[in-house]
């Protein structure tokens, strides 16, 4: 008997993986173990003070302040860039609705940034927190 794999899209004998497979769930262990490690949280943390617990990308475009649900986000992707996942100017804190934008690509990488470079630059978020 057959199985399509989801990533590769051919078909495997049952309790065959395919290499493609393999790599990818490699990538996503290797991913989870980050997103757990002492360093991200650490990181994480940091970034939400510089950006004052605020949705960065709702305070500058929308004008409105938002403290909810915030995430902090990794402008290029943690899979493209290994030395980028723990830079300050990769990273800005938005809250889950803008989050979910910035991974759809609907906020350019461009723009943000450019929110978070006024944000280091000490004219993005308001001097209080």
């Amino acid at each position: 008997m057959k199985k399509l794999c989801p990533i590769c899209g051919k078909l495997h004998s049952l309790g065959e993986t395919c290499k493609p497979y393999v790599r990818m769930t490699d990538k996503l262990t290797e991913q989870r173990r980050f997103r757990n490690s002492t360093a991200w949280k650490k990181k994480r943390e940091e970034i939400k003070e510089r950006d004052k617990y605020l949705c960065v990308y709702c305070l500058q475009v929308d004008r409105v302040i938002t403290r909810d649900s915030l995430e902090v986000h990794h402008i290029v992707k943690i899979s493209a860039s290994e030395e980028g996942k723990l830079k300050d100017e990769n990273l800005i804190t938005l809250c889950r609705y803008h989050h979910e934008m910035a991974e759809k690509n609907m906020i350019s990488k461009e723009e943000l940034y450019s929110l978070v470079n006024k944000v280091e630059h000490g004219e993005g978020v308001p001097p209080w927190g």
